[in-house]
């Protein structure tokens, strides 16, 4: 296009992008700004009781008729839409610790390594199933009940869940392609994610036909809503160094 086709006064189009990129940044989630960028191995507070760093999946504003912050719990709303939560931040190597509680009856779950550009967060990220045992249908199958790698790998058996309406609190933790499963302070499962194991268990999943289920370096942390209320009292993530270190037992907090 030639200069003839701008008949306009000079530095139009300057105030023209000025203001394009203003408009963009209001929509862009805000980073708080006294949360200083975290170090590996510097803790990272997702939800504090009363803060939270998380919006709505593929939303720019954190989703106020699905979940809500009460008497320091982050719950999700039984019967409102349902509409994920996902990090404000993208993480790859992490240790990720989660307290919650179900009520009655309730299915949730905490997914890691999302990506926007799929169908649901389940579609790529991988999910912790956070479910009431003892009265749920899903947990009936292994592979589904609290601390599994949903629908793909079980926990071990007897594992030390607390039932509904008590805390308990889960650690992720994802370090150079091998993944485990904490549950109240015990080590309930691990898998390969790139490995032969994993991929034939994805195989005779309900991802099956997913191709980018599990793929993902790097993702958001998410809160599934599944019409239940599931609470989550603390929330906490640090990054992993990605040179070999050896890594104790999570250090968990108190619950009750």
């Amino acid at each position: 296009m030639t200069k003839s086709a701008f008949n306009v006064r000079p530095g139009w189009n300057a105030s023209l992008l000025t203001l394009l990129l203003i408009a963009f940044a209001m929509q862009a989630p805000a980073k708080d700004p006294q949360i200083p960028e975290a170090k590996p191995g510097d803790w990272e507070t997702l939800f504090s009781g009363k803060t939270h760093q998380f919006r709505g999946y593929k939303l720019y504003d954190f989703p106020k008729k699905s979940w809500k912050i009460e008497r320091g719990e982050l719950k999700s709303i039984p019967g409102a839409p349902q509409v994920d939560l996902i990090s404000l931040s993208l993480y790859e190597d992490f240790e990720l610790e989660v307290e919650w509680r179900v009520t009655s009856g309730a299915d949730g779950g905490v997914l890691y390594r999302i990506m926007e550009d799929e169908g649901p967060t389940w579609h790529s990220g991988l999910e912790y199933q956070m479910i009431d045992d003892a009265h749920h249908a899903e947990a009936k199958k292994a592979a589904r009940g609290t601390g599994a790698l949903y629908d793909v790998v079980a926990g071990k058996p007897n594992k030390p869940v607390k039932p509904a309406g008590q805390v308990n609190t889960s650690v992720v933790r994802v370090r150079q392609g091998i993944a485990e499963h904490w549950l109240n302070g015990e080590k309930i499962l691990s898998y390969q994610l790139a490995g032969p194991d994993f991929r034939s268990s994805v195989a005779q999943s309900k991802f099956k036909n997913l191709p980018r289920y599990g793929r993902e370096k790097e993702g958001h942390i998410g809160l599934q809503h599944m019409g239940d209320e599931i609470s989550f009292r603390s929330i906490r993530v640090r990054r992993l160094p990605s040179f070999p270190t050896e890594l104790a037992s999570p250090a968990l907090t108190g619950t009750n």
